[in-house]
């Protein structure tokens, strides 16, 4: 009888694309309990790396509300997502000097080979690759370096909202309407109109909830934005410069 394929993830592939998690179609993708504690540590950080982890613990989140990561839940793509975590009849150490985050993610794909399970770890870590190899594991790099287009930080996100929506300079629902996205401080929130995208407000994101409108400056030039987009630039240059307020003449 064949054995079940499993896939264990290093912290590492999870911080390095969040798509990671639906990349092994058809296998049992393992996250080990120790991974979720130290993404959990990244996830405030104003960096890529705090975006990705925040992606991560979202789509876990969504498949908690599927069934149990205990367990294991189904992807679409074939795949199942299970958190795995140490018994108490499972190794306690290794042969190495490790900090206790990696020393627990080998331990855990170790425990796993010698149930039964074809375990492959993937790591973006060389030196964890040499050393789970030593250890008997089969080790790979996290190779899918194809990042969708829709991925790309692009500074703002796009929704669309009812027109009666856009008369408010930030709709009060605004939390419900971005459930699906998670912003950067700064981040811009396009509201446009579900049946006339040229109907548009643009609001700024200044965290903990707080968002406010940006409007056209007024130059004592003719000088207008032609689009959303370049609103967002110049309000960008006018916050630079400390000088962006609404009506002011520049």
């Amino acid at each position: 009888m064949a054995q079940e394929k499993m896939y264990v993830l290093d912290t590492n592939v999870l911080v390095h694309d969040p798509g990671a998690l639906s990349a092994f179609e058809g296998v049992l993708v393992g996250i080990p309990s120790v991974v979720l504690e130290e993404i959990d540590s990244f996830k405030r950080e104003p960096s890529e790396r705090g975006r990705n982890t925040r992606e991560v613990i979202r789509q876990l989140d969504l498949l908690r509300e599927r069934g149990s990561l205990q367990k294991g839940v189904a992807l679409d793509n074939g795949a199942h997502v299970r958190v795995l975590f140490l018994g108490k009849d499972d190794p306690l150490k290794l042969p190495f000097r490790m900090n206790v985050a990696d020393n627990e993610i080998l331990l855990t794909a170790l425990a796993f080979k010698e149930k039964g399970y074809d375990v492959r770890f993937i790591s973006k870590d060389l030196n964890a690759r040499v050393k789970g190899d030593a250890l008997g594991l089969k080790t790979e790099d996290y190779l899918n370096e194809r990042v969708s287009e829709d991925k790309f930080y692009k500074g703002w996100v796009d929704i669309a909202v009812p027109a009666v929506e856009l008369k408010k300079d930030v709709p009060a629902n605004i939390d419900e309407l971005l459930v699906d996205h998670t912003l950067e401080i700064n981040e811009y929130v396009l509201m446009h109109s579900q049946h006339n995208p040229h109907n548009y407000r643009v609001s700024c994101y200044k965290g903990r909830d707080k968002f406010i409108p940006v409007y056209p400056p007024k130059f004592k030039w003719p000088i207008k934005p032609k689009n959303p987009q370049q609103l967002m630039i110049q309000y960008n240059l006018l916050f630079c410069l400390g000088l962006q307020e609404r009506g002011k003449h520049f």
